[in-house]
């Protein structure tokens, strides 16, 4: 039996959906031009982005590192403001986040409140610095970014800084260099931009996105050990760590062996999905997330370790993800709030979509409206929905 994530609809509403035995919860829109589902479930690698401007983003290599590798991207960019406060945008499903952080630039201690917001789920593995601002509040951030320690207990750390450079200012540097070709990079990932940045940047226009034939990243600052050359940025980093987490993290016996047997299936499960299709792929993608659930099922072990347990459940929420994509299930509901002379009342409306190869089961309807902590269980008689098809 499998457990995904409740829907995050208005009003919090969640359905429980079994499907080939497994018990799948919500389920994402569809995308035309999605990077693989896959490589978000096998890397657990975090980019973040300092920069100025929309414009000035060096798009075709974020795209690059969040379609071939399966990267969380984080882009920063700063406004000078009198209060402080923070605002976030998200391309759904992509991994791919946008935050603006408001604060007065010439106040230290709001300098490190915007840094310490920027890091609160953990921080990030790479830094890319995109140098076209060289302001005191840019530099007071970038500071406390390079400086800042790590949590007690944190999993991860600052791993590799970088900064964008301009070969006929700074020379050139075989060594600690990542180059890139640019032109080609935009060309493949330039429709994936149309879909996806006009929804969180307003008004940017990618078709008027221009990139150069390379771009070039120095290498500042490399935390790793017995590394002496790096032309990738990925290169003396794990993509996925979860197996090495657990060496680490727990001591020699029985309990590690699970662990350990648990995540190396749910790895292979979810590397053979990638070479697959249809129904098959659909059932390897759920098999891998069933593993992952079994190690989520550890309650002593995962409270014994908090930061463990908040990564395995951000494991699960992406492999949750692949498995529903996979699968074809579309869910979409709907929450309508009338005042009557009896009160206010809730009219709520769900639709269920099997797009896939799979036969997908209904077992329950569940609703959590915002304003409360009570589930109210709307429907407890199973209902099949055949492939391709949908229930209103």
């Amino acid at each position: 039996m499998l457990n995904l994530s409740v829907a995050r609809i208005i009003g919090r509403a969640a359905t429980i959906l079994s499907l080939a035995g497994a018990i799948l919860l919500f389920a994402l829109a569809p995308s035309l031009l999605a990077a693989d589902p896959v490589s978000y479930s096998l890397c657990d690698v975090r980019v973040l982005y300092l920069y100025d401007e929309p414009a000035t983003i060096d798009w075709p290599t974020l795209y690059y590192l969040n379609d071939e590798f399966g990267c969380r991207i984080d882009l920063v960019t700063l406004k000078n403001r009198a209060r402080q406060s923070y605002q976030t945008a998200e391309i759904k499903n992509k991994e791919i986040y946008l935050h603006t952080l408001h604060g007065p630039q010439d106040d230290t201690v709001a300098v490190g409140g915007l840094v310490s917001h920027i890091f609160t789920e953990r921080r990030s593995d790479i830094v890319i610095f995109d140098d076209h601002r060289n302001d005191a509040f840019y530099g007071a951030v970038k500071e406390q970014i390079l400086t800042q320690p790590s949590t007690p207990g944190a999993l991860f750390g600052l791993l590799k800084v970088y900064r964008r450079f301009d070969v006929d200012k700074d020379g050139s540097s075989a060594e600690g260099t990542v180059v890139l070709n640019s032109h080609e990079l935009l060309g493949r990932y330039r429709d994936r931009m149309r879909l996806e940045l006009p929804s969180v940047i307003p008004g940017f226009d990618p078709d008027e996105y221009k990139a150069g034939q390379l771009t070039r990243y120095r290498l500042l600052q490399n935390n790793l050990t017995g590394e002496a050359y790096d032309y990738n940025f990925l290169s003396g980093i794990t993509p996925f760590r979860l197996v090495p987490l657990i060496d680490s993290l727990f001591q020699d016996g029985p309990m590690k062996r699970t662990f350990k047997k648990q995540a190396g299936r749910a790895v292979s499960y979810l590397n053979a999905s990638r070479l697959s299709v249809g129904k098959a792929r659909a059932d390897l993608m759920v098999d891998g997330y069933r593993e992952l659930g079994y190690l989520g099922q550890h309650k002593r072990a995962l409270d014994a370790q908090p930061a463990y347990r908040d990564y395995l459940g951000r494991l699960l929420d992406r492999a949750e993800r692949a498995a529903l994509q996979a699968a074809g299930i579309a869910w979409e509901g709907r929450i309508i709030l009338r005042d009557t002379p009896h009160g206010p009342r809730v009219k709520f409306r769900a639709s269920i979509s099997a797009d896939g190869p799979k036969t997908v089961t209904v077992s329950g309807l569940e609703f959590h409206p915002y304003w409360d902590t009570t589930v109210i269980e709307l429907d407890t008689v199973p209902w099949t929905i055949a492939p391709h098809q949908s229930q209103v």
